[in-house]
């Protein structure tokens, strides 16, 4: 449904700006695209994504409770409707990393991913997120410069590429 597209293209929209106001318009964008579209997988594993940042970013408590909450029930419809959407284990491996602290967990759904769409270089950046946590930074800057090689423009992986380069001592790269 174009509806449906559309709401989806504005939450996505609203959801990369990341400031809290802006991650909640995206959430109503989201939500509105699986209202008009029940069966929308993606927009799902997208709402997902978002509740985890939201509770990640701006929440405590029982409000970062609830959120996660929506996060996990989210995840779980588009899981449901597209065992095989790459997108909705990256979903899935946000919310463990983020909720649960489990690394082991988030790293199996981020590989997975990997394996089911090798072409998103999101894949590529979680992973080597993961590696890199788990202490195994080359294996981290590896997947992080390959991820940054398809789409430099994604600010927060450079942030985390100087994180890795830095835990290697190799000041002058991080700083460049």
């Amino acid at each position: 449904d174009l509806r449906a597209y559309l709401a989806f293209l504005q939450g996505n929209y609203y959801a990369d700006i990341g400031r809290e106001e802006d991650v909640r318009a995206a959430i109503a964008q989201l939500s509105e695209a699986t209202r008009i579209d029940p069966m929308y997988a993606m927009a799902w594993a997208e709402l997902s994504r978002v509740w985890t940042s939201l509770a990640a970013t701006a929440l405590s408590g029982d409000e970062a409770r609830d959120a996660y909450s929506e996060a996990r029930r989210t995840g779980d419809r588009a899981l449901a409707l597209d065992p095989d959407l790459a997108y909705a284990h990256i979903a899935r491996g946000w919310l463990l990393e983020n909720d649960r602290l489990d690394w082991a967990g988030a790293t199996h759904e981020y590989k997975t991913a990997m394996r089911l769409a090798p072409e998103l270089m999101q894949n590529r950046f979680s992973v080597g997120s993961m590696l890199a946590l788990h202490g195994q930074l080359q294996e981290g800057v590896r997947l992080t410069r390959e991820a940054l090689a398809s789409d430099p423009m994604v600010g927060n992986w450079w942030s985390w590429m100087a994180a890795y380069l830095s835990g290697l001592g190799r000041l002058d790269e991080a700083e460049a």
